[in-house]
């Protein structure tokens, strides 16, 4: 099993487009119910996306490269086609979003640093 994180942020994303793909609760909520409703990635074991209004990111534990199938999620659950999405995606797998995930929950990666 591995984790992928798929997101993108401030620094790689213009803010009207992060204004299109923030999930509202009522909009994560779907999205998760429909994971759990056999509609969702295939092979992902487990998902959390995280939606603030200067980031969007899901992180994800599948034994197989989940990138594709991850961005598709994000382009259908938002309705915003994948090809305005894909510029500005990072992509991150394994240790490396460990370790992001460590930087974004210090808060070392946000606007204002420190914040959470």
């Amino acid at each position: 099993m591995q984790i992928f994180c798929l997101g993108l942020n401030h620094k790689t994303t213009p803010l009207n487009l992060r204004e299109r793909l923030v999930f509202s609760e009522d909009a994560l909520r779907a999205a998760l119910a429909r994971l759990g409703c056999g509609d969702g990635i295939g092979f992902v074991a487990e998902m959390v996306i995280l939606s603030t209004c200067n980031r969007i990111e899901i992180y994800a534990a599948s034994s197989q490269p989940a990138f594709s199938e991850l961005e598709a999620f994000l382009s259908e659950t938002r309705n915003v086609p994948a090809d305005e999405l894909r510029p500005h995606l990072y992509r991150h797998k394994g240790s490396d979003a460990i370790h992001h995930l460590l930087k974004v929950a210090a808060g070392l990666d946000s606007l204002v640093l420190g914040e959470p």
